[in-house]
C-alpha cells in the first residue's frame, strides 16, 4: 500500500488499525504516513462543531450547542457524546454524533463543507437532533435520508484553540501542529501538501528519536524503504 493510499483510507474514516490490516505495514510506519489525515479530521470536526446554526425562530447556535440542548434533558450528557468525522468521495465531510439513550445505541449524521461553512442534516436523527420542533424519528427510519438545510454563518472564534474531539484510534498517534488554525480560512492544501510530498521524495531520512519535537514538514523514507527496510550497502 503507497503513502498516497494510507493517507486515502484515512481521510475517509479507516482506523490505523484498519490499515495496518489492509497493508500488513508495522504500526509505526502505519501512523507516520496516517498522521496528518487524523490531524485534518480532528480539525474538521472542531470546525463543524462550533458552525452556528441561523435559526428564524431562535437565537443562532452553535451545532455541538443544538446536539447538547436536545440530549442533555434527556439524560445524555454531553460529555458522552461521540463524535465522528470523514470525508465522502464528493469532497464533502460527513460529521457524526454517536450516543446512547436509554439502552439503545444511537446516531446522527450531517454533510459539512469547510470551504463554505454549510452543515445539512444526512439523515433524520441529524435533523432531529438540531431541530427543537422535529418529532423523534422511529426506529425503522433512523439513518433514512431526509436532508434538512440549516442556514449556517460563519464559525470557529479565532481565540480559540484546536481541542482535540475524537478519539479516532485506541493506539497513540504521532502528534501533528494543525496546518490550520482556528479562524483562518480552510483549504484542502494545507494538508494535501504533505500528502503529494510523500510520492516525490526517492531517498530516505533518518530516524529521529521520539524524543526530538519535528517542526515543519518531516522528511519520509522512500516507499521501497518502507516495504523492504533500509538497505544497507555492501561491503
Amino acid at each position: 500500500m503507497r503513502p498516497r493510499d494510507i493517507q486515502a483510507r484515512i481521510r475517509a474514516g479507516a482506523s490505523v488499525d484498519d490499515v495496518i490490516v489492509e497493508s500488513g505495514l508495522d504500526r509505526e510506519r502505519v501512523e507516520r504516513f496516517a498522521a496528518p489525515m487524523l490531524a485534518e479530521r480532528e480539525h474538521i470536526i472542531y470546525l463543524a462543531l462550533e458552525t452556528e446554526l441561523r435559526r428564524d425562530f431562535a437565537n443562532d447556535i452553535s451545532l455541538s450547542q443544538a446536539v447538547a440542548d436536545r440530549l442533555t434533558p434527556l439524560g445524555v450528557e454531553r460529555s458522552s457524546v461521540n463524535w465522528q468525522g470523514w470525508r465522502r468521495e464528493d469532497g464533502r465531510w460527513i460529521i457524526e454524533a454517536n450516543f446512547v439513550l436509554g439502552r439503545e445505541q444511537r446516531s446522527g449524521h450531517w454533510a459539512f463543507d469547510p470551504k463554505t461553512s454549510s452543515l445539512i442534516a444526512d439523515d433524520d436523527e441529524g435533523t432531529w437532533l438540531i431541530d427543537p420542533d422535529a418529532a423523534e424519528p422511529a426506529s425503522q427510519d433512523r439513518g433514512r435520508p431526509l436532508l434538512a438545510t440549516v442556514r449556517p454563518i460563519n464559525a470557529a472564534p479565532a481565540d480559540r484553540d484546536v481541542v482535540q474531539l475524537i478519539d479516532v484510534t485506541q493506539e497513540p498517534v504521532l502528534v501533528v501542529e494543525p496546518a490550520v488554525q482556528p479562524g483562518e480560512p480552510f483549504n484542502d492544501g494545507d494538508f494535501i501538501d504533505d500528502e503529494v510530498q510523500l510520492e516525490l521524495i526517492d531517498e530516505p531520512a533518518p530516524t529521529l528519536p521520539p524524543s526530538i519535537k519535528r517542526k515543519g514538514r518531516a522528511s519520509v523514507p522512500s516507499w521501497d524503504d518502507i516495504v523492504f527496510g533500509t538497505q544497507r550497502p555492501s561491503e
